[in-house]
């Protein structure tokens, strides 16, 4: 029997009205801690498609907008918890993330492109909430400092379609980035996507 393909996905570092967008996957308790598991728009490649109509296919799908991808002239590879400036990508890749997958004898492969809504984002398929972050924040996000209920106060928002209610002591939590990457959020990486947004970005 053949061995599963490379599994391949791909996703946008989205931007509505200066704030980055992100999506909760779902709630769950760990112990006695609540998290609101968070993560890019994007999913997973499909049959001949390129990793770049991926990305804004499952943004139309998951947010409800199109959106104007930002070609990045540096692109970041993120493997072994390690985060290594690489050559550029031809499709102005920003990310590129490699991670095991459980069932696959290679590691899965997901191309991220910085990209500006073309309309405001909702939550209309299996994201139920939506959570628009200052850039500057989602490191702060990345180290587990961020609760659902605080991000108003912090210049973000809450969107959600009405199905559940997103709990406000929920720590939010990057399922695409992990812990050991936030350092480098505060890095070139950060100055880079913030030129790459322009006037676009705050925070």
């Amino acid at each position: 029997m053949d061995k599963p393909t490379r599994p391949m996905g791909a996703g946008l570092l989205l931007v509505h009205d200066g704030l980055a967008v992100f999506g909760v996957k779902r709630v769950e308790h760990r112990g006695s801690a609540l998290f609101a598991l968070t993560t890019g728009i994007g999913g997973k490649v499909e049959p001949g498609e390129t990793f770049l109509e991926c990305a804004l296919r499952e943004c139309l799908e998951e947010v409800g907008t199109e959106a104007t991808v930002i070609p990045s002239t540096q692109t970041w590879a993120m493997q072994d918890e390690q985060v290594m400036e690489t050559s550029p990508e031809p499709d102005g890749t920003l990310f590129v993330v490699m991670k095991p997958l459980p069932g696959f004898e290679h590691e899965l492969v997901i191309r991220v492109y910085a990209a500006l809504a073309q309309g405001r984002p909702e939550p209309v398929e299996d994201l139920h909430h939506l959570i628009f972050l200052p850039m500057g924040l989602v490191r702060e996000v990345a180290l587990g400092h961020v609760t659902a209920g605080s991000v108003p106060s912090l210049g973000g928002q809450v969107a959600s379609d009405g199905t559940s209610r997103l709990p406000g002591e929920a720590l939010i939590c990057l399922i695409d980035s992990p812990e050991i990457y936030s350092p480098h959020l505060k890095s070139e990486i950060s100055f880079h996507v913030k030129t790459l947004f322009g006037h676009h970005l705050h925070g």
